[in-house]
């Protein structure tokens, strides 16, 4: 089979695309993307990652949250599990995963620095497998980490130091700087947005590998110039230029097997300088095959090519590279190609077909729709039998179903009569997967017992941040906190992840302040307010703290949480010491007597003005006449100290009258 190439329009010049630039312009590529050469995204799943390789960055390593000068790598930016992420008070932005999500990918990890006030490199790597003469785009995300909202930078009225980045090529031994550019100045916020950044440069003769480095372009030195790294990319980048067909232009046309038109003419349109390419076409838009010869045009223009009879469903495309080498070098990516433009052949034996016959979801999730591939000029009916049955939905390539089952896609078109009644299979699958709740209620510590977190759902996977709890269902911690557990169950087919989140909150111990007695009445002050219960007997309690008519005596003032968390008590002596005595011999109060003295164990000093100890009382001597060695002493006011268990419990004077 012969294919006709034709060159129908061209611009010639000078073709010289190779050279280095010392600073490139902070573009990105816009032209063709080829293969991603290059790319570190730090590790997929949850939890806190690997160190990365020797030399790699002038940052150190630690599992924990960075201090200034560290990095971590880790699934989320929550703060250590003593302090809780207030979105209000933490200094960073609370981020519960990574990039890659918002970009179309499985979560994963990324790189948090604690960034210092030099130019230290945050990240460096060889990159290699490059091509000779090749134009590469290197590209990654950042955001700055500092929350504007905690108010702890005071720097540029409470904004901080914003962060800024240079980024660079370097010549494998790292002696020619080939690109370089910076990010500029990346302001805090009070919500943290992603931003990527990027260059293009240009491999030389013989040049395979380079090395990138991504480093601190500190501007300013001050609080605030932290921040976050993830997926970065070192990806071939092409020339522009567009597959299309002369008669039908951008849409892919459909035929019957029988139609005697089943021709076509392929245009490809170049809108800078090509280098080397190749026409290229394949029966499954997988495994390719060249069609005639390598093209060096060397120029912009319109190239056509004449396609005979297509008896099945054909894609074609063309492949470019910079030199004819690397156009054939099949080891490396050294290529890019142009849209895939499709030719549909269809016959009655066709069915849609499927990007996957059978499709799961899990627990509580969201159904997802079932999907077959789309085909320019026919539309698909759904129905519940492969045939007759009901329809369930009509001239739509997606269908939501209702639940699980199978379902079956099939083939309708008014336009194209060669269509048949084959329906295509597809099997919706339910799984229970991980059915948890995500944010049980705040859990209190009480005193030093400590608490048992539970995952809930057993016979799983369980990865708990921090990691010093270990891998089992439930762990006790003993210290307020924030605690996370990722579940995972091996026996599910749904390849999902649950996390539980425990916001432990610490409990202040109930402390007695002081002991008042106010006549009758015993009141009882605490250190800190809450909500408490009292009792004199342990046995007995109420919600006053103040106990009233009591009597004299040895008492203990019991204290305790209303929820029985933590107790205090202590012990209060009460005793109504008689403020005057009158020995005159009537009868009536002539000696100093203090209650209870011999079963309380109490001991009382009596001294007169200038200190000197006049007696002693105890349970032997439970009474003082008011004389020393047999004399009279005068009436005026005397000083006692009164010690219990040999302990001082209480000083004080009374006056003596005649």
């Amino acid at each position: 089979m012969r294919y006709v190439v034709r060159l129908v329009f061209t611009l010639f010049f000078v073709f010289a695309p190779f050279f280095y630039l010392l600073f490139a312009q902070v573009q990105f590529c816009d032209g063709i993307k080829g293969e991603e050469i290059f790319v570190e995204n730090f590790g997929q799943g949850v939890g806190i990652g690997d160190p990365l390789p020797l030399n790699s960055t002038s940052y150190t390593y630690t599992l924990n949250f960075p201090e200034e000068n560290q990095y971590t790598i880790r699934s989320n930016s929550l703060p250590n599990t003593e302090t809780l992420p207030d979105p209000d008070t933490w200094l960073w932005h609370i981020l519960t995963e990574d990039i890659s999500s918002s970009l179309g990918f499985d979560p994963g990890k990324m790189l948090l620095i604690n960034a210092t006030d030099n130019s230290n490199i945050c990240y460096k790597s060889e990159v290699e497998g490059l091509c000779e003469y090749t134009n590469y785009e290197f590209s990654f995300w950042t955001a700055p980490l500092y929350n504007i909202n905690s108010g702890l930078c005071i720097e540029n009225g409470g904004i901080g130091v914003p962060v800024n980045l240079r980024f660079e090529v370097w010549n494998q031994d790292e002696t020619q700087l080939i690109s370089s550019a910076e990010t500029g100045n990346i302001d805090n916020t009070s919500s943290i947005a992603f931003q990527q950044f990027g260059l293009s440069f240009t491999t030389g003769a013989g040049q395979t590998s380079v090395n990138i480095k991504i480093l601190n372009n500190i501007q300013q030195i001050g609080c605030g110039n932290d921040f976050v790294l993830d997926e970065i990319k070192v990806q071939l980048c092409g020339g522009v230029s567009e597959l299309t067909s002369v008669v039908y232009g951008t849409e892919e046309p459909t035929f019957c097997v029988d139609d005697p038109l089943r021709i076509i003419t392929l245009k490809m349109e170049s809108f800078d300088n090509l280098g080397y390419f190749i026409w290229q076409r394949s029966s499954d838009g997988v495994n390719w095959e060249n069609i005639d010869e390598i093209i060096y045009p060397n120029s912009q223009g319109i190239f056509l090519l004449d396609i005979p009879e297509i008896f099945n469903t054909t894609y074609f495309r063309t492949v470019f590279a910079s030199t004819e080498e690397n156009l054939l070098d099949s080891e490396r990516h050294c290529t890019w190609s142009t849209n895939t433009y499709i030719v549909y052949i269809i016959s009655n034996t066709d069915s849609p077909l499927t990007f996957s016959n059978e499709i799961s979801y899990c627990g509580d999730s969201v159904i997802p729709a079932l999907a077959v591939i789309p085909v320019p000029n026919l539309m698909v009916n759904w129905y519940d039998s492969p045939v007759g049955g009901n329809l369930l939905y009509e001239n739509s390539f997606n269908f939501v179903p209702s639940g699980p089952g199978v379902y079956y896609a099939g083939y309708t078109s008014e336009e194209f009569p060669c269509i048949g009644d084959i329906r295509t299979p597809i099997t919706l699958i339910w799984e229970p997967g991980i059915m948890v709740s995500t944010n049980p209620d705040p859990i209190i510590i009480c005193g030093d017992e400590g608490v048992v977190l539970d995952a809930v759902h057993p016979n799983s996977i369980y990865q708990w941040d921090p990691s010093s709890l270990g891998d089992e269902q439930t762990a006790t911690v003993y210290e307020p906190g924030l605690y996370v557990v990722t579940i995972r169950d091996p026996q599910s087919a749904c390849n999902e992840a649950r996390t539980r989140t425990f916001i432990v909150e610490g409990f202040i111990n109930p402390e007695i302040n002081e002991i008042i007695h106010a006549g009758s009445d015993l009141v009882v002050t605490m250190v800190y307010e809450d909500e408490y219960e009292y009792s004199l007997d342990g046995v007995s309690w109420q919600f006053s703290n103040v106990f009233q008519n009591v009597g004299t005596g040895l008492f203990t003032i019991y204290v305790r949480d209303i929820i029985d968390c933590g107790s205090d008590y202590e012990e209060y002596l009460v005793l109504n010491l008689p403020q005057f005595f009158t020995p005159n011999g009537d009868g009536f109060n002539d000696t100093l007597k203090i209650d209870f003295i011999g079963e309380l164990n109490l001991e009382v000093w009596i001294f007169d003005r200038y200190g000197k100890l006049l007696s002693i009382l105890n349970s032997s001597n439970p009474e003082w006449d008011g004389t020393y060695n047999g004399i009279n002493l005068v009436g005026t006011d005397y000083w006692f100290i009164l010690f219990k268990d040999g302990v001082i419990f209480k000083s004080g004077h009374f006056s003596l009258k005649r």
